[in-house]
């Protein structure tokens, strides 16, 4: 299909990373610049993604090929009748990227598309997760499930997924949607792209200062202009998913002890450590613990 004018930028991330505040129109001012997340999920994921036709069901389903099928025939040409005539670039920071679409993109958009890797300190976007008592494989919408989803990249050995806990089938899934970015970077080594990290507040605030620049200089590109166009962030609802007074909440010392029991049973080689999970924030990196 034709591309067209217009540029797409795409956010990378597992979720409970402050997407909506990086994505989602309602906390952004920027008139020409259309943020679609996720469709407002018109997709129909239901909380639990075994039990509907949404795009989690779909993604357990598919073929090789179907979600370039589904990219050239419905998503794309969507996205077109999302946006208004003055909006050249097109933000989607909602989960949905994860089931089976990087890949696609890439190869349909090249040189017309854009990615955002966010990463978040691990053993938050853990507690994030399980304060909502979100679990890859159960109770959790767009994350993967290594026993149901395909194209795997880091396939439990045989044997151990049902051993592990909740909290390292999150870790799981953490370490999941790393390896899949590293292999779309192996595939495609010159995309358009920027990664950001963050641990604490500070860090989000100049994530988010670098990311809303990135956006300003892509729709600037977008319409040929040489002038870079603001992207300023207003007050919205946040997303705040961890409950502090919750006390099953596990430290980041109670944590390290399940993610070393999770890699020795994972048997990751020197290479998957060092190179494909070289993005992934333990506190260590962070330089404190909680």
């Amino acid at each position: 299909m034709d591309s067209g004018r217009w540029l797409r930028v795409f956010g990378v991330h597992t979720g409970h990373v402050g997407s909506r505040s990086l994505g989602k129109g309602a906390c952004i001012l920027a008139d020409e610049i259309s943020f679609v997340f996720e469709y407002d999920q018109i997709y129909n994921d239901s909380s639990y993604p075994w039990d509907s036709n949404g795009m989690n069901m779909w993604y357990a389903d598919s073929k090789r090929g179907s979600a370039m099928h589904l990219l050239e025939t419905t998503i794309l040409p969507n996205y077109l009748l999302l946006s208004k005539p003055n909006q050249h670039l097109i933000v989607d920071f909602g989960h949905n990227l994860n089931l089976g679409f990087l890949r696609p993109l890439a190869a349909v958009l090249g040189d017309r598309v854009a990615f955002v890797r966010v990463v978040r300190h691990r053993y938050d976007t853990c507690r994030s997760f399980m304060s909502e008592g979100k679990v890859p494989c159960g109770k959790g919408m767009w994350t993967l499930c290594p026993t149901k989803h395909p194209h795997i990249a880091l396939p439990p050995p045989r044997g151990v997924w049902n051993g592990l806990t909740p909290w390292q089938k999150v870790m799981w899934f953490i370490d999941e949607v790393e390896a899949r970015w590293q292999r779309l970077l192996a595939d495609f080594p010159d995309i358009d792209r920027l990664l950001v990290h963050w641990c604490d507040g500070l860090d989000f605030e100049r994530a988010r200062f670098a990311v809303f620049d990135f956006f300003g200089q892509r729709a600037a590109a977008a319409v040929g202009s040489e002038r870079k166009i603001n992207v300023v962030a207003k007050k919205c609802k946040q997303g705040k998913h961890t409950d502090p007074s919750l006390k099953s909440l596990l430290s980041d010392a109670e944590l390290g002890v399940q993610d070393a029991d999770y890699q020795a049973l994972m048997a990751y080689d020197n290479h998957t450590l060092s190179f494909t999970l070289r993005n992934v924030l333990r506190p260590f990196d962070c330089g404190y613990q909680k």
